[in-house]
């Protein structure tokens, strides 16, 4: 939330700085020759935030996700592994690596296995939520 954010300026600053640095050492050459670099880096930068995103989600179902359990939850569970298999199916099947391509570092490395980690954390995330969806269910059924 805003208010995690004011709260932590410096962890947001190291977290960005951190991924800007990454992005910046992994790149793919895909853009067109004016502004190549901070094309590229921005598309790499876009990819690792995601992954991030995906263990923040997963963090947050783990640790801090407690009775929301509305039909909007659910499908946001049920869609997020399905959005990231597709992700990860496209950048190990689909998406093949050529060096031509490699604009700095090891950027089909990255994107394969930052997709799958990705995929990995939204999976667990949605096993978490339905875990305890069906066992709140039936300690209710216990219950009475």
């Amino acid at each position: 939330s805003k208010s995690t954010l004011r709260r932590a300026p410096l962890t947001l600053g190291l977290v960005l700085a951190a991924t800007v640095s990454f992005a910046s050492r992994n790149y793919l050459a895909l853009a067109d020759e004016d502004d190549k670099h901070l094309a590229d880096s921005t598309f790499m930068l876009a990819h690792t935030l995601d992954c991030l995103a995906a263990f923040a989600y997963l963090f947050r179902t783990a640790l801090i996700d407690t009775g929301s359990r509305g039909v909007s939850t659910g499908f946001t569970h049920l869609l997020m592994p399905v959005q990231a298999g597709l992700s990860a199916y496209y950048f190990l099947q689909a998406f093949m690596a050529v060096p031509e391509l490699v604009g700095k570092g090891l950027p089909f490395e990255a994107l394969q296995i930052g997709n799958t980690a990705a995929l990995g954390a939204y999976l667990g995330a949605s096993a978490l939520y339905f875990a305890e969806c069906f066992d709140g269910r039936s300690a209710t059924v216990a219950a009475v």
